[in-house]
Order: structure tokens, then sequence, then C-alpha cells
């Protein structure tokens, strides 16, 4: 029987290849208060992807926690939670 390929693997990106994607949301996003990120403070974590049930998979599905640090001066703090609680542009 042909699904039409409904039930094909699901394709999987590199590492380098979703870091990269995070690392351009991170900067978009620090851009949209004029910001840059601190590139000493990056903390990442690559990590085998488990399932509810602790199931393993072994197809090269992982799970990436990244973050980084970028200054805000305080004078800018309550503008810009105001900002991203409302989704309003700067």
């Amino acid at each position: 029987m042909n699904d039409g390929g409904k039930n094909d693997p699901l394709p999987v990106k590199t590492k380098d290849q979703v870091e990269h994607m995070v690392r351009n949301l991170v900067d978009s996003l620090a851009g949209d208060y004029g910001l840059k990120v601190d590139d000493r403070t990056v903390s990442k974590e690559f990590r085998d992807c488990f399932g509810r049930e602790g199931e393993h998979a072994d197809d090269g599905r992982f799970d990436l926690t990244y973050a980084v640090r970028a200054t805000l001066p305080e004078a800018e703090h309550g503008k810009a939670i105001r900002t991203r609680r409302v989704g309003i542009p700067r």
C-alpha cells in the first residue's frame, strides 16, 4: 500500500544547522531592542532525545538547550517587558 510518504521518517537537521537557526533567532530578538548578545555567555547542551516512557530512537534526534545573555540598560527593562507581553514592536 502506498501512503504517499505519510509515514516516512521526518527529516533531521544537523546539530550545526540547528545551532545556526537558534543563534539567528536569538540575534533577531536581541536586535528588536538594539542589543548585541555577549558571545562569552553562550551556554549550549545537546542531549539524546528520549520519549515520555524513556524510549530512545537511534535516528539522530536530539534536544538542544541554548542560553546567552545580552545587557539591557535598567531604564529599558519596563519597556522591553511591556513590548514582549503584548507583542508590539518597539
